[in-house]
């Protein structure tokens, strides 16, 4: 762990990997950082030494992890009072916040092409540059035009329907990985939930998705924090006068209709259901999607649907759900990958290797 005074920010991170990691959500990650002020930095120090020594616990068995000699296992969350006593005029003392100006406006995103030194020149890295430069912008301003003149399109239309084999076959495989990542460690999330339930007005007794008898959650393992997440999205949906105990089970389910959760992350993190606008929110490689209107979890297959791509499309035999779900939350958008194959292939034909 340590501190980036340019940017007031804890960081922590790993450097040695673990097979433990693969399907523990946010502490996947390698790097985990908090941006504090000068009120809130114990709270943010805090937030990042649980993340690290939660991380440490599920690989501590693994000799990359073994702690030196002299060194015993702090409790996630818990900074030592004498840690905090040290930092306190380093904190205090703490020059102004560095800025950066911006070379791009908000929301535009940049894709990187890498060529090869030993298969490709300068001048073919340079041809392709221009070739991608010479696309019209006024072509691309009139699809981006469209697009938002468009509605969102119902994420329904794009998942596969319930008794489907492929689904089924999919969501017996999430559920078997799933089954080992229910490390909670300390508990951060009941805290967040706790803010959470003060900014809506309700008080621990109100479980509207308790009234949901049977309820299922293919594809998923059930755990206190999962259910507490999904219990707090379907308050957020329901109308401040339905945020009670004793709301019909016909109004819950009207709000879990179409309501997606993401349950990869803890509440203080956002982006967490869906949003008014009717577009999800971007997908990442730990997103766990909770459709509650179906009751299960939307499957590494489903993310692909979601970036567009058919239900024709054949996934390897070989290709486990974590990759597939890395692949998805890596995705790019596939009009810009369109257009970087297309120039690839252009480049390709100059250059004489077809």
């Amino acid at each position: 762990m340590y501190i980036d005074f340019n940017q007031h920010r804890f960081q922590a991170k790993f450097g040695a990997t673990s097979d433990t990691w693969e399907d523990a959500g946010i502490l996947r990650q390698k790097h985990f950082n908090r941006t504090f002020t000068r009120a809130d930095w114990q709270e943010k120090l805090s937030q990042v030494h649980d993340w690290a020594w939660r991380k440490w616990e599920l690989a501590r068995a693994e000799a990359a992890f073994a702690l030196s000699e002299g060194r015993v296992a702090q409790d996630p969350g818990h900074v030592a009072p004498a840690v905090l006593e040290a930092l306190e005029p380093v904190i205090r003392d703490i020059g102004e916040r560095k800025q950066y100006k911006r070379g791009i406006s908000a929301g535009t995103k940049l894709y990187i092409n890498f060529f090869r030194k030993d298969k490709y020149s300068r001048e073919e890295a340079s041809c392709f540059k221009k070739m991608v430069e010479a696309i019209p912008a006024a072509r691309s301003q009139a699809i981006h035009e469209r697009q938002k003149s468009l509605k969102p399109l119902a994420l329904e239309r794009l998942l596969l329907d319930n008794d489907d084999p492929i689904l089924l076959a999919d969501l017996k495989q999430e559920e078997a990985v799933r089954r080992t990542a229910t490390h909670e460690g300390m508990q951060k999330w009941e805290v967040q939930l706790a803010d959470w339930r003060n900014r809506l007005g309700v008080s621990d007794a109100v479980n509207v998705l308790g009234k949901m008898k049977n309820m299922k959650l293919c594809g998923l393992q059930k755990n206190k924090r999962v259910m507490a997440i999904l219990n707090m999205a379907v308050l957020q949906k329901l109308k401040p006068v339905h945020r009670k105990s004793s709301t019909q089970v016909h109004q819950i389910k009207k709000a879990c209709k179409t309501l997606v959760v993401n349950v990869s992350q803890n509440p203080s993190r956002g982006n967490l259901l869906t949003p008014d606008s009717g577009c999800n929110h971007t997908l990442c490689s730990s997103s766990l999607q909770i459709h509650l209107g179906l009751q299960r979890l939307i499957t590494a297959r489903e993310m692909m649907y979601q970036h567009g791509h058919p239900r024709r499309m054949v996934v390897p035999s070989d290709m486990s759900l974590h990759s597939l779900r890395q692949l998805a939350g890596q995705g790019m958008a596939l009009p810009s990958l369109g257009t970087c194959l297309w120039c690839h292939s252009l480049l390709k034909v100059n250059s004489g290797r077809v």
